[in-house]
C-alpha cells in the first residue's frame, strides 16, 4: 500500500487504546493513518475535522465492539463510508451482536489475548505483503476492568 493512500481509523473512547495500537501497526508498516487523537488539532471542531478526515481517507477501518455499535458517531462513520463507496473494514474487538446494517460486511476476529494474527490479516487485507506485516512485532494486549473503568496493559 502506498504512502498515497490514507487509512481512517473509527472506534469508540472506551476502545481507544486498541485503537491505538491498530494506528501503531499501520504506521509501523508505513500505512498513512488519520486518527481522531492524532488528527484533529487543538480549538478545531471535531465534527469539521472528522468529515475532513472521512473525505481524505480511502478506507475506514471500524473497531467492532459493543460499545461502538452503540455509538451514534461511529456508525455515522460507518454509515458515511458505505455510502460514499469507502472500503469499510471491521475488526471485532469484542463478542458483540452486529447490527443488521453491517452484518453482511465480513470482519477479522481480533478477540483473542493474542493480537498479531489479526494484525496481520488486517495488512494483508490492505494488500500489505506478509514479509512486511512479520516485521512488526506487537506486544499482547490485554484488559481488565477496576470498578466501571476498563483498563488495558501490555506484556512485553
Amino acid at each position: 500500500m502506498a504512502r498515497s493512500r490514507q487509512v481512517f481509523i473509527s472506534y469508540q473512547r472506551s476502545d481507544h487504546a486498541f485503537a491505538r495500537i491498530v494506528r501503531e501497526h499501520l504506521v509501523a508498516a508505513d500505512v498513512n493513518t488519520w486518527m481522531d487523537q492524532f488528527d484533529i488539532p487543538v480549538g478545531a471542531y471535531w465534527t469539521d475535522e472528522i468529515d475532513k478526515g472521512l473525505a481524505s481517507s480511502d478506507i475506514v477501518v471500524g473497531i467492532l465492539s459493543p460499545d461502538a455499535v452503540e455509538s451514534r458517531n461511529v456508525k455515522n462513520e460507518w454509515d458515511w463510508a458505505i455510502q460514499n463507496d469507502k472500503r469499510l473494514l471491521l475488526l471485532q474487538v469484542r463478542p458483540t451482536v452486529i447490527p443488521h446494517r453491517y452484518v453482511s460486511i465480513n470482519f477479522i476476529d481480533a478477540t483473542g489475548s493474542d493480537l498479531t494474527p489479526a494484525l496481520v490479516q488486517l495488512l494483508e487485507t490492505l494488500g500489505i505483503h506478509q514479509q512486511t506485516a512479520e516485521r512488526t512485532v506487537i506486544p499482547t494486549t490485554r484488559y481488565a476492568r477496576s470498578g466501571d473503568v476498563s483498563v488495558a496493559f501490555q506484556t512485553v
